[in-house]
């Protein structure tokens, strides 16, 4: 479960440190982002559990080839193990993320908007807090990806942050002084003002989202709001060519 699937978040918003560079950002957001995991590891099975259950996602028959975008750390592959999936792929973009798994389960270097799988080779993606790190390109091509990889009997399941109002009353006080109390708080405040500048027309784009599934050849089958995300699973609009 990765915040990065196609490119390393972009620059700090205003207000941030001027003189640190692009390059400077992305080391400190990673820096927070491994802290944190490593910070959540107890808590980060029952979780994962919790979102997966919420995408529906322990419907589908444990032999189906799954592949995670943006796999980060691992953490949620070794779920999907925990709930018997034994053909689950990973691909991340940051090659220090995939250096440091120690998930069984198999992962390769890629982006999200450039997949290294053949097509109609699937039968499940799996996209969890990697969309709202990209621009409206972005999302596109990694969309139009997850159905070039994806059977016609398959699934997308897609968990990413939702305009909720547990996110509006809680966003200004991560981003705000309170944040730097402790460590771990003030690592979160790191990751979420780097990922300000595509997490914001994210949210505020998203009554445009189920335009771009449309877009990309998909259907929504089921969509639910929690807490602080949206959880949906799409299916494949059939196209000409498509292997089932």
């Amino acid at each position: 479960m990765s915040g990065i699937g196609a490119a390393t978040p972009g620059a700090s918003p205003e207000g941030s440190d001027p003189t640190s560079t692009p390059r400077d950002r992305s080391s400190a957001w990673r820096t927070s982002y491994t802290t944190v995991r490593k910070d959540l590891l107890a808590p980060t099975s029952w979780t994962n559990h919790r979102r997966l259950a919420l995408l529906g996602v322990a419907a589908i028959d444990r032999s189906t080839k799954v592949l995670e975008v943006g796999s980060g750390d691992g953490n949620l592959s070794a779920t999907f193990a925990e709930l018997g999936f034994a053909d689950l792929t990973g691909v991340e973009v940051q090659h220090e993320l995939v250096a440091a798994q120690t998930s069984p389960t198999r992962t390769v270097v890629g982006s999200a908007d450039a997949l290294p799988v053949r097509s109609s080779s699937v039968g499940a993606v799996l996209v969890m807090d990697v969309l709202h790190h990209l621009d409206a390109a972005g999302i596109d091509a990694a969309l139009h990806e997850c159905r070039r990889v994806l059977r016609s009997d398959g699934a997308l399941f897609v968990c990413e942050p939702g305009d909720t109002w547990v996110r509006r009353m809680l966003e200004p006080v991560v981003l705000s002084p309170l944040a730097g109390l402790t460590a771990f708080s003030r690592h979160k405040r790191t990751m979420l003002e780097h990922e300000q500048e595509t997490l914001v027309p994210w949210l505020r784009g998203e009554r445009e989202v189920e335009r771009r599934y449309r877009s990309a050849g998909f259907t929504v089958e089921h969509a639910a709001r929690r807490v602080l995300h949206t959880f949906v699973r799409l299916r494949p609009t059939h196209r000409p060519g498509d292997r089932s």
